[in-house]
């Protein structure tokens, strides 16, 4: 969100409504930002699932998942400069 649109609810606005809309509603969501934001929505800190891009995974949150099993490193698609996705 740029800086001068933060702190206007749009971005709660955003999150709110893309959480709700298909295919999104219901799965699981990984997400990269700050956890105040974030936690507000239902996501959780995770540790089983790793970050490339967030070394401590101290701003990596999920919805909707089970922090269960063995540990693997969450891939991004092509577009967002990874080239490799995972799906659950």
């Amino acid at each position: 969100m740029p800086p001068e649109k933060q702190n206007s609810a749009l971005g709660s606005q955003l999150i709110r409504h893309t959480l709700k809309e298909q295919p999104i509603a219901g799965a699981v969501v990984f997400v990269l930002g700050d956890p105040g934001f974030y936690e507000r929505f239902g996501f959780r800190p995770v540790v089983k699932a790793r970050c490339p891009y967030d070394e401590s995974n101290e701003h990596f949150r999920a919805l909707g998942w089970e922090d269960e099993g063995e540990e693997f490193e969450v891939g991004y698609d092509v577009v967002f400069g990874g080239g490799v996705r995972f799906e659950i």
